[in-house]
């Protein structure tokens, strides 16, 4: 909870600085850009890290089993 709303203030301040300095084309630009990455970093996830804590909790002796694989 406290993680989003530190998130949410930097993003905002982040927006209140970059405006004035970008103008409004070239924030737009960036603005977009970053969509891009989140969306692209999504998709590359694809639930991986999820599938990694279900597979790892399944596994006995996580700290032996953990520690030798490689």
């Amino acid at each position: 909870m406290i993680g989003r709303i530190v998130s949410a203030a930097f993003g905002f301040l982040v927006i209140k600085i970059m405006t004035p300095y970008l103008g409004p084309l070239r924030y737009g630009d960036y603005s977009t850009i970053l969509k891009y990455f989140a969306i692209w970093s999504a998709l590359a996830d694809l639930g991986l890290y999820v599938l990694a804590v279900k597979r790892l909790g399944k596994m006995k002796n996580n700290e032996k089993t953990m520690a030798t694989q490689e």
